[in-house]
């Protein structure tokens, strides 16, 4: 006659967890009202620097340059890179600049009379942010587990 053992798991709790833990990862609205600030300062701090995710942007053109009255010291001013407006739900955290030209140095298009700016690229993630995002959004979810 054979001997067997019979075992039994409670996975419930299991469960509840990995529920708790999906529901968090469903719900990022507080990872968001936290990396706010900390996205906008980085997006001010590339348009202080003037750099995109390649290096510095290009430098003004000889014929904007050459034109004549003040010098520009800085392409952008500070109210252009505090013109970003922070918009969230429970899934998705936008950066939406207020200026409605800005989109024009984003993407290097043709304006005005047929001008071609730059693309200068406005927005875009360092990776000291982007690590930083991952931290909080896991702690988050893991925070969801432990309830």
């Amino acid at each position: 006659m054979p001997i067997g053992a019979r075992i039994e798991l409670d996975l419930r709790d299991v469960d509840k967890g990995i529920s708790q833990a999906v529901r968090a990862g469903k719900n990022l609205k507080p990872v968001w009202n936290k990396l706010g600030p900390v996205l906008r300062k980085d997006l001010e701090e590339h348009q202080r620097r003037q750099e995109g995710p390649d290096g510095a942007w290009d430098k003004l053109s000889p014929e904007t340059r050459g034109r004549g009255g003040r010098p520009k010291r800085r392409i952008f001013s500070k109210k252009f890179a505090k013109a970003v407006s922070l918009v969230s739900n429970r899934t998705n955290l936008f950066a939406i600049h207020k200026v409605s030209w800005a989109i024009a140095h984003q993407l290097g298009e043709v304006v005005g009379r047929g001008v071609k700016l730059p693309a200068r690229i406005l927005f875009w993630l360092s990776d000291e942010f982007a690590e930083l995002a991952v931290d909080e959004i896991g702690k988050h979810i893991a925070k969801g587990w432990r309830r």
